[in-house]
């Protein structure tokens, strides 16, 4: 079961570093209807992001019980928002996404620092406008837990020491910096069957440029 919700990467860091038990299994929380799906709004990372994370991947895929993600899967998540919908809620979703989002511009994403939180080893992604993208989406969802990140591993209960280490050696890389002009509601597989398949793009909203 997870724990409580990190309100720092700080916090999370300093968690996984005192941890001494295995850590939780991600899978156990999927559905096991082949068919399921997540619609969700997120963010797709440059190739040279995905280029500056792939010996970090590389290490995490010589693990036990750890699930490295595939080039295909790399992502910064906004918010889901509908399980298994028809074309009729997607565009329903997508309405409300372009009313909610009417007024926001784009911003950067800064992807530094390894990091692990209970069921995923990540990079964090520090940036101001993931949160403001699902405030104006959720109005009540708690911003305290939002912590940016771009999940590098999923996780199936490994123990600590071996994944500390593998993400100590990345602790204080940069792997880059890019400006977000556009998301993506895509419709991911989230059985234990199907899930780290490549997603279905189902619509893309462009932010708004600023003036001047």
């Amino acid at each position: 079961m997870i724990g409580k919700w990190f309100e720092s990467y700080e916090e999370a860091w300093s968690c996984f570093l005192a941890r001494d038990e295995p850590l939780e299994d991600f899978w156990s929380n999927l559905s096991e209807a082949d068919s399921s799906f997540l619609a969700g709004w997120l963010i797709k990372p440059p190739a040279a992001v995905k280029d500056a994370v792939s010996p970090l991947l590389v290490r995490l895929a010589e693990l036990a019980g750890v699930s490295a993600v595939p080039g295909h899967f790399a992502h910064v998540w906004i918010h889901g928002v509908a399980e298994d919908p028809d074309p009729a809620r997607v565009i329903e979703l997508v309405a409300a996404a372009r009313d909610g989002w009417a007024s926001a511009d784009g911003f950067d994403i800064a992807f530094r620092c390894a990091n692990c939180f209970h069921d995923a080893a990540v990079v964090e992604a520090h940036t101001e406008g993931v949160a403001q993208l699902l405030q104006a989406l959720n109005p009540k969802a708690d911003l305290r837990v939002v912590l940016p990140h771009m999940t590098v591993a999923y996780l199936r209960s490994p123990l600590p020491g071996p994944l500390r280490a593998a993400l100590q050696d990345f602790r204080d890389q940069d792997f880059g910096t890019f400006h977000v002009h556009d998301v993506n509601l895509c419709l991911v597989p989230i059985a234990r069957s199907t899930f780290l398949r490549p997603w279905e793009v189902a619509a893309t909203i462009s932010l708004s440029r600023p003036s001047g």
